[in-house]
């Protein structure tokens, strides 16, 4: 868990600096209303039991 928690905290500073570069190069944001990801839910029906 501890090697996981490692790994996941150098992807997410890698991303950070992939961010910040491309908003220094180009001189926009990187996050707009265009780009966001629209995430839908789903009821999920319970598990029958097999017999």
């Amino acid at each position: 868990m501890k090697e996981n928690m490692k790994v996941a905290k150098r992807g997410g500073g890698v991303a950070k600096c992939a961010r910040d570069l491309y908003e220094k190069e180009t001189k926009k944001s990187a996050l707009s209303k265009l780009n966001s990801l629209n995430y839908q839910y789903v009821d999920e029906k319970p598990l029958e039991d097999k017999k």
